[in-house]
């Protein structure tokens, strides 16, 4: 991800962090309630991103979310996606209730592979936590 020198922060003169910042502390939250250091640089990249392109709905206000669902158990903080069948151009995934960010990246990933073979790749994932 490419930040720049963007600021997020209050424009009421409180604290002001680079988009970086808030991707190094999230990734570090998400650390510490056991997801790997990749997949947690994966979802606080997504996060902040939606917050910089005005869609706070899935930005960092997401985090204490996930936080509460890795730590009550309805969410695996180590998102094991398992590829259920496959068939030319289509695909079907198992996130076994992992991290729905990781589990969405492992498809983009398999439709790509499909598509420059058969010209469409369609995948679909179930056992996704969002």
């Amino acid at each position: 991800m490419t930040v720049g020198d963007t600021r997020a922060g209050h424009t009421d003169g409180g604290a002001q962090l680079t988009a970086e910042e808030v991707v190094a502390h999230s990734v570090a939250i998400l650390e510490a309630v056991g997801v790997p250091a990749g997949d947690a640089r994966l979802v606080s990249e997504s996060l902040v991103t939606s917050d910089m392109w005005g869609h706070p709905s899935h930005g960092m206000l997401r985090l204490p979310w996930y936080v509460a669902r890795i730590r009550s158990g309805v969410m695996n903080p180590v998102t094991a996606v398992q590829t259920v069948s496959t068939f030319g151009a289509v695909a079907v995934l198992d996130g076994h209730d992992g991290v729905g960010r990781v589990v969405t990246e492992r498809g983009v990933t398999l439709a790509g592979a499909a598509a420059r073979t058969h010209g469409v790749g369609v995948v679909a994932a179930r056992n996704s936590k969002a």
